[in-house]
C-alpha cells in the first residue's frame, strides 16, 4: 500500500506540472483499477477500499503540489523578467556620426 501511495503522489506531481485538472479523471480511474487488482490478487476483502482511497487522495495531493511547484516556477521567472526588463535600464547611447 505504501508503494501505491508514493507512486500516486509522484504521478500526481508530474501531472500537476504538465496538465490541467481534467487529467485527474483518467488517472483516478487507473489508480482505482490498480488498487482493486492488487487487493484481489492478494485475496483481501477490506483493503481494496482503503488502498483505493489512499491512492486517490495521494494522487490529488500530488497534483496540488505539482501545480504549486508550477506556479512557483512561473512566478520566479516573471520576477526575473521584471528585474531584467528594459523599462528600468538606462537608455542606450548612440555613437556620434
Amino acid at each position: 500500500m505504501t508503494i501505491l501511495t508514493l507512486l500516486s503522489l509522484l504521478t500526481g506531481m508530474v501531472l500537476g506540472l504538465r496538465f490541467k485538472v481534467l487529467v485527474l479523471l483518467p488517472a483516478i480511474a487507473c489508480v482505482l483499477f490498480i488498487a482493486v487488482s492488487m487487493a484481489v490478487a492478494r485475496g483481501e476483502i477490506l483493503w481494496p477500499a482503503l488502498m483505493a482511497t489512499a491512492g486517490t487522495a495521494s494522487l490529488q495531493i500530488g497534483y496540488l503540489a505539482g501545480v504549486g511547484i508550477r506556479y512557483f516556477l512561473a512566478a520566479s521567472r516573471m520576477s526575473g523578467l521584471r528585474s531584467g526588463s528594459l523599462a528600468n535600464s538606462p537608455p542606450a547611447r548612440r555613437a556620434a556620426h
